[in-house]
């Protein structure tokens, strides 16, 4: 019958339709941008440039070729509450989320005339051109408890009427300029910290318990060596177990109405056993060294994501509460590694690129 006619005829015709879409292709060819190990990398206050490559096997109704990059962050968490008495009592899960576009960038490629203008067969190389202001917050992502993400994602796509338009995405990972003045300014100075407590009270009282804990600067890159000057007074008369070095990112994630969640991850944790000052002895000195991972997220403030580091040097006494002496720790982009390594050897070297960035460090008295 004619059903099954027109069924058998769409069957197989279908797969002729289907071949025409897949040989509509887009590439991306990036002239500034490298490749590393499958993602690419840039820097705020860059220009990305590049062609944008259409095979087109048959005459195409199309409204443009466009492309757009856009930098977006979202956070997301659950809280738990409990509602209603006795047997109705429950427990109501609620998600908190919040999303934010804070950049986008479109750009037209290829526009048609008319309604009429078809784009003709052919392979077409189209140039463009990005550029990624210098006050944008870097790329993070963080999963678990807490999501959390600042994102960037250049899409080129065909602008098809009535249909799904054929695109290209590509997430890119962006690191934030830091200027030399900057640097210098906020991190060319030795840090020194110094905490102090009593073990015990009362007729309990087992003495004082001191450190100091100097390091070479504020900040550090990924796959940079810490090195810390540390000095134990143990004034007391309790042992003291072992010493160490602890690495803490710190996240505060926020909405824009108010709601507020921290997320606290210790990165590494690097133990010294055979520090373990004896007691009633004053100055015992060591140079602790621990390697930075290589692979960690740049510090940085945005509208609904601040990340702050912190790197903890703890004394562990005999049945007591350690003594912290915790200090902030500026993660550095891995550009910014020659100017780290002029800090820490006496100034700024000449001729280094200086970029204008808002980089600030995040406040916590929030």
């Amino acid at each position: 019958d004619w059903a099954r006619c027109a069924a058998f005829i769409q069957l197989i015709r279908w797969p002729a339709c289907a071949q025409v879409e897949m040989a509509l292709s887009i590439e991306v060819r990036l002239h500034n941008v490298p490749n590393l190990n499958g993602y690419f990398e840039v820097y705020t206050g860059t220009t990305i440039t590049g062609e944008l490559v259409v095979n087109n096997p048959t005459p195409l109704k199309a409204r443009g070729v466009r492309t757009k990059f856009v930098g977006s962050e979202y956070v997301h968490w659950t809280e738990q509450r409990t509602e209603g008495t006795g047997d109705n009592r429950r427990t109501v899960t609620d998600h908190i989320r919040d999303f934010v576009t804070f950049f986008e960038a479109r750009q037209t490629v290829w526009q048609r005339s008319d309604s009429s203008e078809k784009l003709a067969p052919g392979q077409y190389a189209w140039p463009f051109s990005i550029t990624i202001p210098a006050e944008l917050p870097p790329s993070f992502e963080m999963h678990g408890h807490v999501d959390a993400y600042v994102r960037y994602m250049f899409t080129a796509y065909v602008d098809l009427p009535w249909k799904f338009d054929k695109a290209l995405d590509i997430f890119f990972i962006v690191r934030q300029y830091v200027p030399a003045e900057f640097v210098a300014q906020a991190f060319g100075n030795n840090l020194q910290l110094t905490n102090r407590k009593t073990i015990g009270c009362g007729c309990c009282k087992a003495g004082d318990l001191q450190a100091t804990v100097q390091l070479p600067s504020g900040a550090i890159c990924g796959g940079y060596k810490i090195t810390a000057e540390a000095m134990v007074d143990n004034m007391s008369t309790r042992e003291i177990n072992n010493s160490a070095l602890c690495l803490q990112r710190v996240v505060r994630c926020r909405t824009r109405w108010g709601r507020r969640r921290w997320a606290n991850h210790r990165l590494q944790e690097m133990l010294y056993s055979d520090y373990t000052t004896a007691p009633q002895t004053e100055g015992d000195h060591r140079k602790l060294e621990m390697e930075f991972p290589p692979n960690v997220w740049q510090s940085f403030q945005s509208t609904l994501i601040h990340v702050n580091y912190h790197l903890d040097f703890r004394v562990r006494p005999k049945r007591a509460f350690d003594l912290r002496l915790e200090t902030p720790i500026f993660v550095l982009p891995p550009a910014a590694r020659p100017l780290l390594d002029a800090v820490s050897g006496g100034g700024v070297a000449v001729g280094l690129q200086v970029r204008r960035s808002c980089l600030s460090l995040c406040d916590d008295s929030e």
